[in-house]
């Protein structure tokens, strides 16, 4: 059976290569290439030959792509490994990953192992891989429109960055590249016995339970921190203290000495021919993650993931400054994710600027690191701007920080028992030593202990996270936060002014 002409396919989503001519060393993929598969596609170096049968029996915007009637017996294009349809800017591990959920029956035991709502027991490595896997699924059906498998992946992924996120990052640590990210699922499925049926039902109402969840819907830029005017003006008549104390925790400690790297030792050994790309990084999973809640317009999941990846690049023990650089220099990312930006703006001023005078960094760039420190250094009051979360002046009591999440339409219920119930933890993450080094004149000093907001804020929710009630309070106030240290972000961000 053959396919259409490539020619005829309106998508621009399926492309060839510039070169015709060009030879492309490939070879035929493990699990999806089938002897008498109908249609080959080409992912990077990877061949897969699947029945265009089953895809056509997803509804999607396969079948429109590739008519596979017997009336186009004289097409070439996709029918056999010389000539296949070449598929872009997607990995070979994606594209598998995605055929693994239309080769499995909805009984397979595969499916049945991975529940709706992530489990808090998760191992670490097995919260990374299916991290990815669920990112795979969801951003590939999404791209090509099929709805019924976005819909079944799209609440495990919004579940387990919200549940696993530190089990997340923490399985990276272990992972080399996407080779390693197998789930030993066998093709052609295995169905077995009633008990091992799908409660269909109750993945159907998590589903619609989730995407009411999902808060304003607008894309979330961090432009303004989308503060709430109910908040703006309970967070102006608040008169905060801020305490300069010596107390400082062990866990305040390590979050600011994160920041700290030996520049030195790796002065003059890296050039730009030795620059590593982002893309190649096991990491850019995260930002990939960020452009797909960015295309569905998913705020929550648009935070989640991206505390998930500063949080991950605050381990600047193991993350070298040329791999920071690599994610800095993405293209558009300014324009596409401005906190992101200016939080990775913000780890390169952190490392000094010994790291500074490395090759890989421009003049162009070490100026406009050097303007940056100075006019960040003490924090200025234009950076300050009024937000909910009291990220730069210490709050003192329970009732105060409960009045600048809340407003009149907030039960007294939920005041008393949730939201001034939170107060504990955020004093346990944002210390003494958080606030006074937010007020120090040392440079670097302030600029570091920013960056360590993702890491408390991270910590903040996995223990708000038991106060959830019926009135999803926790997540109000995690939005709330998020909403606010993003909008710090990208305020940063506008300190970058390269000096040509």
């Amino acid at each position: 059976m053959a396919t259409d002409s490539f020619n005829n396919l309106e998508s621009p989503e399926l492309v060839l290569s510039k070169d015709e001519t060009k030879t492309v060393t490939t070879s035929q993929d493990s699990d999806y290439y089938f002897e008498d598969g109908s249609v080959t596609f080409r992912v990077e170096e990877t061949l897969f030959k699947v029945h265009a049968s089953l895809l056509k029996l997803r509804p999607s915007d396969f079948e429109g792509r590739f008519d596979v009637s017997t009336e186009c017996v004289g097409s070439t294009r996709g029918t056999c490994d010389d000539t296949p349809l070449v598929i872009p800017d997607i990995k070979s591990s994606q594209f598998r990953n995605l055929m693994k959920v239309i080769y499995c029956p909805p009984s397979n035991k595969f499916f049945l192992s991975l529940p709706a709502i992530a489990s808090a027991d998760i191992e670490e490595r097995d919260a990374w891989r299916q991290f990815v896997f669920y990112l795979d699924v969801a951003a590939l059906a999404h791209r090509f429109s099929m709805r019924d498998i976005e819909k079944w992946a799209k609440p495990r992924l919004r579940s387990l960055v919200r549940t696993a996120a530190l089990k997340i990052s923490d399985g990276l640590d272990s992972t080399s590249n996407d080779d390693v990210l197998e789930f030993g699922l066998n093709p052609e499925g295995d169905s077995d016995s009633e008990g091992d049926q799908r409660d269909d039902s109750e993945i159907e109402e998590y589903v619609e339970n989730s995407e009411d969840q999902d808060e304003s819907g607008e894309e979330d830029n961090g432009d303004s921190g989308g503060r709430e005017e109910s908040n703006k003006s309970n967070t102006d008549s608040e008169s905060d203290s801020d305490k300069d104390e010596d107390y400082e925790s062990d866990e305040d400690s390590s979050s600011d000495d994160k920041l700290d790297s030996d520049s030195d030792s790796s002065k003059g050994q890296r050039d730009n021919e030795l620059f590593t790309k982002a893309e190649e990084s096991p990491i850019f999973r995260f930002m990939d993650g960020i452009w797909y809640a960015k295309d569905i317009s998913d705020t929550a999941l648009l935070h989640d993931i991206r505390n998930i990846l500063q949080h991950h690049f605050t381990k600047v023990h193991y993350l070298p400054v040329d791999m920071l650089l690599s994610f800095f220099r993405v293209s558009n990312l300014r324009q596409r994710d401005t906190p992101m930006f200016g939080f990775l703006f913000l780890l390169l001023l952190g490392h000094g600027h010994k790291a500074w005078d490395e090759n890989i960094f421009t003049q162009v760039d070490r100026m406009a690191l050097f303007s940056a420190q100075c006019y960040l250094t003490p924090l200025p009051d234009s950076l300050k701007v009024p937000s909910a979360a009291p990220l730069f002046k210490k709050i003192d009591c329970a009732k105060r920080f409960a009045k600048r999440f809340t407003s009149s339409q907030v039960k007294p219920s939920c005041v008393k028992e949730c939201y001034r119930e939170m107060f504990p933890f955020w004093a346990d993450e944002f210390g003494d030593a958080y606030y006074k080094h937010m007020t120090s004149n040392e440079p670097l000093v302030a600029i570091k202990s920013l960056a360590s907001i993702p890491h408390r804020r991270l910590n903040f929710s996995e223990k708000i996270r038991a106060k959830e009630c019926g009135h999803q309070c926790y997540l109000k106030m995690l939005g709330q936060v998020d909403r606010d240290i993003q909008g710090l972000y990208a305020r940063l961000a506008e300190y970058y002014k390269p000096i040509a």
